[in-house]
């Protein structure tokens, strides 16, 4: 059963401490991660990580606050996060820390008659495009929406150009490792055959097929 929820959010600014993990560091970033709960502790929120273009889904902690009061595990989250991952020499330990909870439900992210959370769906995924991903829960998510009642008539222009950036996008890291022999590069008998029920789902709703 899925749960709406506002949009909800911790100002905050990067400085101090928090659950003794320093904040000090300039090159901390802000971006966007869609989770899935695994475990709720007492300071960390265990998750695993639906990374874009990743068949993997990666081990993440979020920093327990009070954002995440309501979360339950198997909730799918759409979450703005401040990066404090450390790295030292046996490899990188990802922590985030969540400032903004975009929208949650226990089948994944369907709040799509929040118009904010709709526009920034938008804005990831144009940003997505732009560094060469093509898959993951973000950019199926918006390209689901684009076809809703409410957004078709709207969006259909996007979420063709949004199929097309996706399958490009695969096209061009298929090229990239086809010449690789297959235990250097397992995956691409999936990628293949994901581009292809990619290109299939566009045109079944009048995408037309990419020339040049």
């Amino acid at each position: 059963m899925e749960r709406n929820l506002e949009i909800k959010k911790i100002p905050r600014t990067i400085s101090g401490s928090l659950n003794g993990i320093s904040k000090s560091n300039n090159k901390i970033e802000r971006r966007f991660g869609a989770f899935q709960i695994q475990k709720v502790g007492n300071k960390y929120v265990h998750t695993l990580n639906h990374a874009p273009n990743e068949n993997l889904q990666h081990t993440t902690l979020l920093i327990k606050n009070e954002l995440c009061i309501d979360l339950k595990i198997g909730d799918v989250v759409l979450i703005e996060v401040i990066d404090y991952s450390q790295t030292n020499s046996f490899g990188t330990k990802v922590i985030l820390e969540p400032i903004r909870i975009l929208s949650v439900g226990d089948k994944g992210v369907n709040d799509f008659e929040n118009l904010e959370y709709s526009k920034l769906l938008m804005e990831i995924s144009l940003d997505y495009i732009s560094k060469g991903w093509f898959s993951g829960f973000i950019l199926e998510t918006t390209a689901k929406m684009c076809l809703t009642d409410q957004y078709k008539d709207k969006l259909l222009e996007f979420y063709y150009m949004l199929q097309e950036s996706r399958i490009r996008n695969a096209l061009k890291k298929y090229t990239a490792q086809q010449k690789k022999r297959l235990h250097e590069a397992p995956s691409l008998p999936d990628l293949m055959n994901y581009i292809y029920s990619l290109y299939q789902e566009s045109i079944s709703k009048g995408y037309v097929q990419i020339t040049g």
